[in-house]
């Protein structure tokens, strides 16, 4: 199993210094990188600081419109991404009515352009997804939709467990078709307004998640690339919270 970091998770310091950034990603301990942005590099340039500091670009998150866009395939293929994910759609766009129809129309051909560019198109999921309507998941009407040969789920175990999904269920159910998963951890807190979700982000192997059951399905399924993620570090450092999520995952080999 080969570990990367979603580089959403440091989206300040990449911003500020993306030389700085990478060289402290590969410092604790990231050999694989998931981009979410570019911040005006060429390609030659991001391939250039990858090198510097032996990282390599496994995979990327653009919205529908940024992946379709002019040069973009061509850019993701100079710097070496496998996979390409989408990494969110509203409730709307994932079951029925026009919307719908729309994004699995341009998934489909999206996907058909990443594949003559050696590349996978891949959806990330939040919570949302593993809403039931009519008697299957919102995430499963997407994949299905657009279809298993031309799409991934790129799945969220921290999102599918605090949706109410069987995580290591849901990976076995795509054995074969799950390359990637984003690991993730949460605990559950007390609403602070009737807006508020229970729910605070947390390294991974200090919250929720049944990580050894994860570990044991991802495996079986056939997953090569596990990509901690932390979307928010709730005044924490955020280079300190993937270190401990990494240094989790080395306590189990990986």
């Amino acid at each position: 199993m080969k570990v990367g970091l979603q580089l959403y998770s440091v989206r300040e310091a990449m911003q500020e210094n993306m030389d700085k950034a990478l060289e402290k990603v590969k410092e604790v301990g990231y050999d694989y990188v998931e981009f979410a942005g570019f911040f005006d590099k060429t390609a030659d340039e991001v391939n250039a600081l990858l090198e510097k500091h032996g990282l390599k670009a496994i995979s990327v998150h653009q919205g529908i419109s940024v992946l379709s866009s002019e040069g973009n395939y061509e850019y993701l293929k100079k710097i070496g991404v496998k996979y390409a994910a989408v990494p969110y759609i509203g409730g709307d766009g994932l079951k029925g009515g026009e919307q719908f129809d729309e994004n699995v129309r341009n998934m489909k051909k999206i996907s058909d352009e990443l594949k003559n560019y050696g590349i996978r198109l891949m959806y990330h999921n939040h919570a949302h997804e593993f809403k039931t309507v009519e008697g299957k998941y919102l995430n499963d009407w997407l994949i299905e939709g657009v279809g298993e040969d031309k799409i991934s789920p790129e799945l969220d175990v921290c999102w599918s467990t605090y949706g109410g999904a069987e995580t290591d269920e849901y990976i076995l159910k795509y054995s074969g078709n799950i390359p990637v998963l984003h690991m993730k951890d949460f605990i559950y807190k007390e609403k602070e307004n009737e807006n508020d979700e229970p729910f605070k982000q947390v390294p991974v192997g200090s919250g929720c998640v049944e990580w050894e059951k994860i570990f044991a399905a991802s495996e079986k399924a056939g997953t090569e690339y596990y990509i901690v993620e932390q979307d928010s570090h709730y005044g924490d450092d955020a280079f300190e919270n993937v270190k401990k999520s990494r240094d989790f995952l080395k306590k189990y080999g990986y």
